[in-house]
């Protein structure tokens, strides 16, 4: 499912994209089971391709000076994306995004929201080179996996992806227009439909289920 929203009330444009999966679950128990599952391997970013499958990109879990790092995401750690097809500098083939908040609410018994919100860093490490993956200092990707008694739901909701500064020279908005292609391509509905998927996919018995 694909959603997009448009306001003028900011200075800037605000775009809203949502991609989503659900799944009824059998029961309460397995609707316990899955979201905490599910919650895991949304925080198990290492493992994203994995759930995703071979389509899609390769996502890296690193500390503030991007060196790669085994544990589930934490407020303040680095996202490192790499985009089959894109490696030139700046970069160094990579794009960098900063986990900004990470938040749980549970409303009552069978109502809960858990969600993974990334922005562009606010300070990038001179060893990463420019950032330009989410195209400006508005821009986030919000993962939120939410719980209504037997349903789940797991979506990507992305806001401000929107080029500030249009490239200087012939070459570089050839390489911009085909850097921009490639990850509308690959960062957006088609990416975050299979990750969605996959987080609720812990076993054969979801695939079926899921939508």
């Amino acid at each position: 499912m694909a959603e997009m929203n448009r306001t003028a009330s900011h200075p800037y444009t605000v775009v809203k994209n949502k991609t989503s999966s659900r799944i009824k679950c059998i029961d309460e128990t397995h609707a316990d089971f899955l979201f905490t599952k599910a919650v895991q391997r949304l925080l198990d970013v290492n493992n994203w391709q994995h759930y995703s499958g071979k389509m899609s990109c390769r996502f890296h879990l690193t500390d503030n000076a991007g060196i790669h790092i085994n544990q589930f995401a934490e407020e303040g750690n680095i996202i490192r994306i790499d985009i089959p097809g894109i490696h030139a500098k700046p970069g160094k083939g990579y794009e960098w995004v900063t986990i900004d908040r990470i938040a749980y609410h549970e409303r009552e018994a069978g109502e809960m929201l858990f969600l993974l919100k990334v922005k562009p860093p606010r300070k990038p490490s001179k060893n990463w080179g420019k950032t330009t993956l989410f195209f400006n200092t508005h821009a986030s990707s919000t993962f939120v996996i939410t719980r209504l008694n037997l349903e789940i739901t797991c979506s990507v909701i992305r806001k401000n992806e929107k080029s500030e500064k249009p490239p200087i020279g012939f070459f570089q908005k050839i390489r911009a227009f085909f850097k921009t292609l490639i990850t509308r391509l690959l960062l957006s509905k088609l990416q975050w439909k299979l990750l969605t998927r996959g987080v609720l996919c812990y076993s054969n018995k979801e695939k079926d289920l899921v939508k």
